[in-house]
């Protein structure tokens, strides 16, 4: 597992790689590296973080991402997911 300051580094190279394409949009094309930065800092917290983006509207609009424990994506499977959870460590905005 790479230590926080390996996945920083990873990140930051990604950001400068989309932007030099000068193919990207301002905000969501970023969102992916942005995922895989929270992610890996995410397997070494207790519990467990996983950052998912572009949720499905709740009512209150529709957030850029949530921040989900592992028990909420422990519990469900392929034919039954646990549809419409609540981010249990919060939403990214």
């Amino acid at each position: 597992m790479k230590d926080n300051s390996q996945l920083v580094e990873a990140y930051l190279a990604s950001l400068h790689d989309i932007h030099q394409t000068g193919g990207g949009v301002k905000e969501e094309s970023y969102y992916g590296t942005l995922e895989n930065l929270l992610n890996g800092i995410g397997k070494s917290l207790k519990p467990q973080v996983r950052c998912v983006f572009q949720l499905m509207n709740r009512g209150a609009g529709r957030p850029d991402g949530g921040l989900f424990t592992k028990e909420q994506w422990a519990q469900g499977n392929e034919q039954n997911p646990l549809l419409g959870q609540v981010p249990s460590r919060g939403v990214i905005e």
